[in-house]
């Protein structure tokens, strides 16, 4: 998650595992025998009770047990589907303390079938888009205007604070009071998000980003959108100043070379960003000591989800990378049109499953019923369920999510040694969703 300085420094946002665990369910999750690591000394509440207590935390930790969260706006995201213990864990625990449900997407995802307001957002050729595949900037561009009611993202946000003003006043509420403490009045809310007027449109917006990338020497000087529209993408210039672009730590290739990473440490003799400034393989922080990790090791997969037969994993399908292209009625017509399991033949025959058989697939967490889809391709003990399918293209809306128990390994909330710390846009701590333990059995 971003981390964004409010007043005095304090976060804005807040990594989700610490959402997730006051107010989604997961905290009983974690701390159930068997689904963490078993050399773990204590409990997984231990752990999180002291890293919040060491302060390794206290630079993102915001809404606590006692602040649930009242509205959630779900934007370029799909909540019911991507997080794991679906139905068991977001639906069950977290959506009864949400007051409003809103989803502003281009399509009818699952996350939108489950809330109380659904706001249509602009399809990709229908607004200013910006991407960056490997070396270059490229750009989609309006090819033909909003359909319907629909309109860009920065639009939709633009007329939302708008609303908020004039609803405001008409109660006669004139201010309201940050989570960092400062207090602000519902009539600036416009001007501050346009920046007086600046940028009331997505093409505005594209434009400042392009312009500011190349007053920072990300591209040529003098890049604005228009000149990203003459060819539609640009090449970079350097790495940038993010720690993804400093990891590479070398110098920006040129059109015809390979870039290789860490030419800066090998070649020039750069010191690395460790606790020793070398390449570090041994990390004495005492929980790395005390779960026999302070050198790299292997362990065992746990058994997330509980003492079960299979073990049940996922991948991207050859359609699809992400759930929005799932319901496409062209690419349903490539395959079989439904979610599947991929079981090995050997399996199905001891449990008496026959390919597209519907398939009871459960464990400690919770269950869901698929096709089968038989193939040999599969390891014995194993099945493939792959990414991309909505829940509510599951019979009864329910999918892979809802046996997974989403761990998150309790050594990833370990900071404060050198440079094992939370970074902006680290994504860690991060649930697991690969080896779930699942049995199966025919479905009646």
């Amino acid at each position: 998650m971003l981390r964004a300085a409010g007043k005095g420094g304090r976060p804005m946002m807040v990594p989700p595992a610490f959402i997730w665990y006051w107010h989604a369910g997961f905290r009983e999750l974690w701390n159930a025998p068997g689904n963490g690591d078993p050399t773990m000394a204590r409990t997984f509440d231990e752990y999180f009770d002291e890293a919040i207590e060491a302060g390794w935390w206290s630079h993102t930790i915001r809404n606590g047990p006692d602040t649930p969260p009242r509205v959630l706006i779900e934007c370029g995201g799909n909540i019911v589907r991507r997080t794991r213990g679906g139905r068991n864990t977001v639906l069950e625990h977290f959506w009864p303390k949400l007051d409003l449900v809103v989803t502003i997407d281009v399509r009818m995802s699952s996350t939108a079938l489950w809330s109380d307001i659904v706001l249509p957002a602009a399809q990709h050729y229908e607004k200013v888009a910006l991407d960056i595949p490997l070396f270059t900037l490229t750009m989609t561009d309006e090819a033909v205007p909003p359909a319907g009611e629909s309109m860009a993202e920065w639009e939709l946000f633009r007329d939302l604070t708008r609303a908020l003003a004039r609803r405001a006043d008409e109660r006669g509420i004139e201010t309201f009071r940050h989570a960092d403490g400062s207090e602000h009045k519902y009539a600036d809310l416009p001007g501050r998000f346009t920046l007086d007027g600046a940028f009331e449109t997505s093409e505005q917006v594209h434009d400042e980003i392009v312009r500011d990338s190349a007053y920072a020497g990300l591209l040529e000087p003098g890049t604005d959108l228009k000149k990203l529209r003459e060819n539609g993408q640009v090449r970079f210039q350097n790495w940038g100043r993010t720690f993804m672009g400093k990891s590479h730590a070398s110098p920006w290739p040129a059109e015809d070379e390979i870039a290789n990473p860490l030419e800066y440490h090998l070649l020039r003799g750069d010191p690395y960003p460790t606790l020793t400034r070398r390449a570090q393989f041994l990390i004495e922080h005492p929980w790395f000591v005390e779960a026999g990790e302070d050198l790299p090791v292997h362990k065992d997969m746990p058994k997330m989800g509980g003492d079960h037969t299979h073990v049940m994993s996922s991948g991207h399908n050859r359609w699809s990378v992400h759930a929005m292209n799932m319901g496409n009625p062209i690419l349903l017509q490539t395959h079989r049109g439904e979610p599947h399991a991929v079981i090995n033949p050997g399996d199905a025959e001891m449990l008496e499953i026959s390919d597209n058989d519907r398939v009871r697939v459960f464990n400690d967490v919770g269950s869901f019923v698929v096709r089968a889809k038989l193939s040999g391709g599969q390891q014995p003990g194993g099945v493939t369920v792959y990414n991309g399918w909505d829940p509510h293209m599951f019979e009864d809306w329910g999918g892979p999510n809802d046996v997974s128990p989403g761990m998150v390994k309790h050594l990833n909330l370990a900071a404060g040694y050198g440079h094992v710390d939370y970074g902006p846009l680290g994504w860690q701590p991060v649930p697991v969703d690969r080896g779930v333990r699942v049995s199966l059995e025919r479905a009646v």
